[in-house]
């Protein structure tokens, strides 16, 4: 690919093109050949000669896997801390600085539909978390370069990709089309289509490489991109990972800063998905995969089903699925436009609820798909007595891969929202007691989910459990050479299986995270088995799950060894009885058990970054008697880095604490005076902007926004941090 490294490091000093990233930088590439090492110095300001090699010898020690960016800033800081010198720690402390421009699911960001060169995309995507078609771009011609290198793909496969319903979907897809085009590789384009279904139309076509513009449950101004690589998602390590994909891509946009870049073919645009193999029809065919799921339970029977398709890729193909069940229909954000995905609806504003009572007010009662739950079980209740038909929500998210399912209980008058967690239990309920799974098998889910939901399965269903750390990818490498009957997250993430029957006729098992199936199917159990309304919502006894998130941070200040990761480790042991959890596959999560004192209770907290939003997090998950100390903790967490990791440089957390001193002032303010505000201060805010911030603001547990009006909220668990 590089005719001269020697050329391409003289021209990349000479150019003085290298004091774009916020730190120093270097590059260690050997994927072209054993003897080849490309070492480019990427730094804002310049390391000394004799540093420089110092580093160099240090990762050189360390034989840590290649193509890979080594964040230097952090390797010091973490060489700095006290400890034993060994090649071991060595080799963690370099493991811990690679850089990934992916996170937990693939790349997201503020998406920017401008022109520019590679390296002001990857400018604009580190410093500002910005996404362009050209990044895309670049980190598709990566994988596909990886992937040829190393026999992943070949150049007779299709490329599928697809994209979800926000805006700028088209163009990025034409952005990931020109990566993998300039390879050599043909690209077929499925236009709007569910993340879930991709993977399963790859077995059908032959694909090995594909991928979808999305961004998933967050706001519609953001985009991103999801790539998967064989039958899954793309992993961290390996020789076409995260880690590798991301160093190439960077090296990709220096080559071509210089003149020396190597395509092999202009690109093109991507060819629509038809008449391909035995695909003739790919809504058709994912359709037909995902009904034959669903008959392995059953069908949900005699019920009305309001659906919430968040304004998202499944807005056709939902209520398409759901007509096959003979169920009664209604739905809520099928219009999807552009910019309203996730926007009133879908499982992101849902998230942490347990019911909604008749009497509640504020944004998530007034939610459409909640006032039609309602409605439709208070007008049956009216017009026969009784209610003779339950019913039921059905909410996914903007790429169709996150689904809750709602219940109008009417002896209560509530609105109970099922999460991941007891979706699972319900299918697995209804996957062995149809004698469709043995005794022994095994299950997995994240440290997300209630801490008691694995004692119940276990006890319920004689299976086995796996729990892992947080991303759906690590469900199916839970145990080798194994794969789980269900692997999910409390996100009403579920990863199901199906079977699909590739071009040669081989039958060949795919796993893909299915919101509205999952939904669909947990409510097939249900309907089936004809539980006591109670049952429905409480299968069986519930821990605690708190969340508190933390928005418009700067996320490179929490990792392990900075002074954020070892404050929260302090008071973390300062509150609790507490022992450290590590996991040998995320480093990058911190991790406490937590045991009480003589009760027997349990339950694990943990602190992360967000790998898909601009924010960090503190977990609880533990039995009720620990709740009140661990609350006592995530708060004072909370507290904490409120006060310690906001992003001064980002206008969202200048707009943070100009609101809260508003409404220190007054009462409440106008959705529409408060932009206006913004505005005048010479910040001009578009407003799918304004609406995610918002978002943000009432994710916290800041503010809450009725009849157009924004107000002051500080709940129980937020407490006033200002204070």
């Amino acid at each position: 690919m590089i005719s001269s490294l020697d050329k391409l490091e003289k021209l990349l000093f000479e150019r003085g093109i290298l004091c774009f990233l916020p730190g120093s930088f270097i590059i260690l590439n050997s994927h072209q050949s054993d003897d080849v090492e490309l070492r480019v110095k990427l730094a804002s300001g310049n390391l000394d000669l004799t540093e420089y090699h110092q580093i160099l010898n240090i990762l050189n020690k360390a034989d840590i896997p290649r193509p890979v960016i080594i964040d230097i800033d952090r390797l010091n800081t973490l060489l700095a801390l006290p400890g034993e010198a060994s090649s071991e720690r060595l080799r963690q402390y370099c493991l811990l600085s690679r850089i990934r421009f992916q996170g937990t699911d693939g790349i997201r960001g503020d998406f920017r539909d401008c022109g520019c060169t590679g390296l002001e995309a990857i400018e604009m995507f580190i410093r500002n978390r910005v996404v362009t078609a050209k990044l895309f771009a670049l980190v598709s011609r990566a994988l596909a370069v990886l992937a040829l290198e190393h026999g992943i793909t070949e150049i007779s496969s299709p490329v599928l990709l697809a994209h979800d319903s926000r805006r700028g979907g088209e163009e990025c897809l034409q952005g990931a089309s020109t990566g993998f085009s300039e390879t050599g590789l043909k690209v077929f384009s499925l236009g709007m289509f569910p993340t879930p279904g991709v993977p399963v139309l790859a077995a059908g076509v032959g694909s090995s490489l594909f991928g979808v513009v999305t961004a998933s449950h967050n706001p519609a101004s953001q985009n991103g991109l999801k790539l998967f690589c064989g039958t899954s998602k793309l992993s961290e390590e390996g020789p076409a990972g995260e880690f590798a994909v991301s160093a190439l891509a960077l090296q990709l946009a220096l080559e071509e800063s210089v003149g020396i870049s190597d395509k092999s073919r202009d690109s093109v645009r991507p060819e629509p998905l038809v008449l391909f193999g035995d695909v003739k029809d790919p809504v058709e065919f994912f359709l037909n995969v995902m009904i034959s799921a669903l008959d392995e339970i059953g069908v949900p029977r005699n019920c009305y089903i309001v659906y919430d398709g968040a304004n998202g890729a499944f807005s056709m193909m939902g209520p398409a699925l759901i007509r096959q069940t003979g169920c009664n229909l209604h739905t809520v954000n099928c219009l999807p436009r552009g910019d309203n995905i996730n926007r009133g609806g879908g499982v992101a504003e849902l998230e942490g609820k347990e019911f909604i009572s008749a009497n509640d007010t504020g944004d998530v009662a007034n939610l459409p798909v909640v006032r039609e739950v309602f409605r439709i079980g208070r007008e049956q209740e009216a017009s026969t007595g009784i209610v003779s038909q339950a019913v039921y929500g059905l909410v996914n998210d903007g790429d169709g891969d996150r689904g809750y399912l709602l219940y109008y209980m009417k002896d209560t008058d509530q609105v109970h929202i099922l999460n991941g967690d007891r979706e699972a239990w319900w299918i697995l309920q209804g996957l062995t007691g149809a004698g469709k799974r043995n005794p022994g098998e095994f299950f997995s889910h994240t440290i997300e989910s209630d801490i008691m939901v694995s004692m119940a399965v276990e006890k319920d269903f004689l299976l086995k459990s796996c729990i892992t750390s947080v991303g759906d990818r690590r469900l199916l490498s839970a145990r080798r050479g194994m794969k789980p009957i269900i692997g999910w997250e409390e996100s009403g993430h579920l990863l199901i299986h199906h079977r699909v029957y590739t071009p040669g006729g081989k039958e060949q098992a795919v796993y893909t995270g299915n919101g509205l199936l999952g939904a669909l199917m947990a409510l097939g159990a249900i309907t089936n088995a004809k539980p006591d309304s109670r049952i429905i919502v409480n299968p069986y006894p519930r821990g605690i799950s708190r969340s508190q998130y933390v928005y418009f941070v700067k996320k490179s200040l929490f990792f392990p060894g900075s002074v954020i990761w070892k404050e929260a480790e302090r008071i973390i042991k300062k509150g609790l009885r507490a022992e450290l959890l590590s996991f040998s596959d995320d480093s990058q999560v911190l991790c406490y058990r937590v045991q009480g004192d003589n009760s027997g209770g349990t339950g694990i907290i943990f602190v992360r970054n967000s790998g898909t939003e601009n924010k960090s997090g503190i977990y609880i998950r533990c039995s009720k008697d620990l709740h009140s100390a661990m609350a006592a903790v995530s708060n004072t967490l909370f507290a904490f880095m409120m006060k310690n990791m906001k992003d001064a440089d980002i206008p969202e957390a200048v707009w943070e604490g100009q609101l809260m001193d508003f409404l220190d002032k007054q009462e409440s303010v106008s959705l529409d005076e408060f932009r206006e505000k913004i505005d005048s201060d010479g910040l001009p805010i578009r407003e799918d902007l304004y609406m995610a911030f918002l978002y943000g603001m009432r994710k916290q547990g800041l503010v809450r926004i009725e009849d157009n009006h924004i107000e002051r909220y500080i709940s129980e668990e937020t407490n006033d941090w200002r204070n």
